[in-house]
């Protein structure tokens, strides 16, 4: 019985789906069975029994280059196939001369793969999964009955249940065009095998031979490939909360027993089981493939509760009988593997870009990493946010980025039943780049309402981050300073890897937009802290004001306020002003992201924004502007964070203006 399945998805370029929820799925199942059986008695009696079973289960989903998938909540790309594979062949034959000869043996193949090249974004749960299960059972039962007589079950040793053959895969694709984006990415193969073969031979006669052997091979492999990016900016995972890739072997439960009976007065009596396991669990990142997030767990897994390699085999001879037991350990074995080589650029982004959205009918169209309040209790994504005040949270980088790498373990206590090699970790390319400031924090109000901005912090806090590694072999050789990125490694090799930090300019953006209306205010509350960064902030119909008297300050390298109807801060007099305070930062630093090596390692990253002593110095120069239809008050304050030897030679420059106002100017 031999059944072929093929159960695929291809999107091309220009496809463009767009939905609340998106799900693509093949779900490919075979169910076959083969059963053989023959009964016979005569003076002299010889028969064969013979059941095989085929089964070929393949799905690929293809996702083009050119392709844009947009979910706005959940998107999800699953491959999945199923396999149930049976055989049974038995023999009962009696006769002076019996002779009983059974084969019975499955053969299971699949190759389940989901390649991504296009643009795939949600704005909740982004979740690609390669799964694949098989269910494979071969018996062979062969009672042989006479003087001389033979029974034979499966004694050639080439049946049994054979899984993940001919070079099969459970596997995921990130190719070098993907950009996938979401909240939190899950990318997922795993593999589930439940595999026995029982074979059982009895002979009743004078001289018997009676010979049984159960066989059971598993092969295939387990995979998340990520590939070198194409596009040298241009992240082909971003999880800006988390990054999760797991290749995985769930289940492995692989069953033989061998029974072999002989009720004779001199004979031979055999019963062998034998298995071989080779599989793998494996992540594999290209050299120059960049992923994004906050938290990236990456995972090899074949867990010790739900592996199981276990060989049975007894008999139970006559008199003078010259067979054996053996369970196949000398020449059966289980290399259960689970291996990640990594050698991707991350950028850990500790906490997401904060980000809301507000629109003129007063919902949350947008909110990510932001909290506040509004009339109708907590912001929520979705919801209104009624009539009256809109106060944000203190909005705070204060969270690090968090590497996790983990291989788990067998148990080596368990009478050598469950067979596998440690867990392993390797690559020589591998780039950690902690990016300790926000791209933007990006504020929208365009509902009538007025918006309180309270705190802006967007450094990071030093000592946040961390790498974990939970793998047994972390080798160590080679020298890192002289081979890293060039020396390519493999298994066993060496995991070395390369930690910077950047410091990038934020952009802060604070902007009231109403389309209508005439007093649709920002207050600003706290410290808007973007010492390297630049500062907008514009009230189209209404004023920026200052709501916290000296509590409240603007800490930036650029800053540009616009209210073309409006007031910056408020004055009666001279004496009776509430202005909006200002500090301006210069500041020096000499690494701006340039690779190493532009010819021969151009995807290098290095850090951005930080000093090294005796590099060429770039400066990051104060510029204020104001436009406002109303006033301008405002006290502002310039400081120098500067190389020494240049602010000894150079001029402390701040470029202030142009400064536009309908009536007065009031600065300090």
């Amino acid at each position: 019985a031999t059944v072929t399945n093929t159960t695929n998805i291809t999107i091309n370029t220009g496809a463009n789906l767009s939905a609340r929820n998106i799900d693509i799925l093949t779900d490919g199942r075979i169910n076959v069975k083969a059963t053989a059986k023959s009964d016979g008695a005569g003076f002299v009696s010889l028969a064969d029994s013979s059941a095989h079973a085929f089964a070929n289960n393949n799905s690929t989903i293809t996702i083009h280059s050119g392709v844009t998938i947009s979910a706005l909540d959940d998107l999800t790309v699953t491959g999945f196939v199923t396999t149930d594979i049976d055989s049974d062949a038995d023999s009962d034959k009696g006769g002076f001369f019996s002779g009983v000869r059974v084969r019975s043996g499955v053969t299971e193949t699949h190759l389940n793969k989901v390649i991504i090249n296009g643009t795939l974004t949600a704005g909740d749960l982004l979740t690609v999964r390669s799964n694949s299960e098989v269910d494979a059972y071969a018996r062979a039962y062969a009672d042989a009955d006479g003087v001389g007589a033979n029974g034979d079950a499966n004694d050639a040793g080439s049946e049994g249940a054979r899984v993940g053959q001919s070079g099969s895969e459970t596997s995921i694709y990130i190719q070098g065009s993907a950009v996938l984006t979401s909240r939190v990415i899950t990318l997922h193969a795993d593999t589930r095998v439940d595999a026995e073969a029982y074979s059982e031979s009895d002979s009743d006669a004078l001289g018997a031979d009676s010979d049984a052997r159960a066989d059971v091979n598993v092969d295939g492999i387990t995979k998340v490939q990520i590939d070198k990016r194409t596009h040298k900016d241009i992240a082909q995972l971003t999880g800006n909360e988390s990054i999760w890739i797991e290749a995985g072997q769930s289940l492995l439960r692989a069953k033989t027993r061998a029974r072999a009976t002989c009720s004779c007065l001199g004979g031979d009596t055999d019963a062998r089981s034998y298995i071989n396991a080779n599989t793998e669990s494996m992540v594999i990142s290209a050299k120059d493939a960049l992923l994004r997030t906050a938290l990236l767990n990456v995972r090899g897994t074949a867990p010790d509760a739900t592996t199981s390699i276990v060989r049975d085999s007894s008999r139970r001879g006559g008199a003078f009988d010259g067979g054996n037991t053996s369970d196949g350990n000398s020449s059966s074995g289980g290399d259960v593997e689970r291996q990640i080589d990594w050698e991707a650029t991350t950028i850990l982004l500790g906490e997401p870009n904060p980000r809301i959205h507000i629109d003129e009918a007063g919902t949350v169209v947008e909110l990510v990493n932001i909290s506040g309040t509004s009339a109708n209790g907590a912001l929520s994504l979705g919801a209104p946010v009624g009539t009256g005040d809109i106060v944000l949270d203190p909005i705070v980088y204060n969270n690090g980025g968090n590497v996790f790498f983990f291989a788990d373990e067998f148990n080596v206590s368990d009478g050598g039943k469950q067979e596998g090699p440690i867990g392993e970790v390797w690559g020589n390319a591998a780039i950690f780049d902690f990016q300790e400031t926000w791209d933007h924090v990006t504020i929208i109000n365009e509902s009538p309402n007025d918006i309180y901005v309270d705190d802006i912090d967007v450094v990071n806090a030093p000592s946040n981050n961390k790498i974990q590694i939970d793998v047994t072999s972390i080798p160590n050789g080679g020298t890192p300073s002289a081979d890293f990125r060039v020396v390519n490694v493999g298994e066993g090799g060496r995991f070395h890897f390369e930690i910077i930090h950047s410091f990038i300019p934020s952009v802060v953006t604070i902007t009231a937009d109403q389309v209508s209306g005439t007093d649709w205010d920002v207050k600003l509350f706290g410290i808007i802290d973007n010492p390297i960064g630049s500062t907008w902030i514009t009230a189209d119909n209404g004023d920026i004001e200052n709501t916290n008297g000296s509590g409240q300050l603007i800490r930036t390298n650029v800053l540009h306020l616009l209210t073309p109807v409006g007031s910056v801060g408020f004055h009666t007099s001279p004496t009776n002003r509430t202005p909006i305070n200002v500090e301006l930062i210069e500041s020096d630093f000499t690494d701006d992201g340039s690779p190493l090596d532009p010819v021969d390692d151009p995807f290098r990253r290095t850090p951005n924004g930080t000093y090294t002593s005796g590099e060429p110095i770039l400066t990051r120069l104060i510029v204020i502007t104001a436009d406002a239809g109303d006033d301008i008050v405002m006290n502002v304050e310039s400081n120098r964070h500067a190389d020494a030897t240049r602010a000894a030679a150079d001029q402390f420059v701040i470029t202030f203006g142009p400064i536009t106002a309908g009536d007065d100017i009031d600065i300090f």
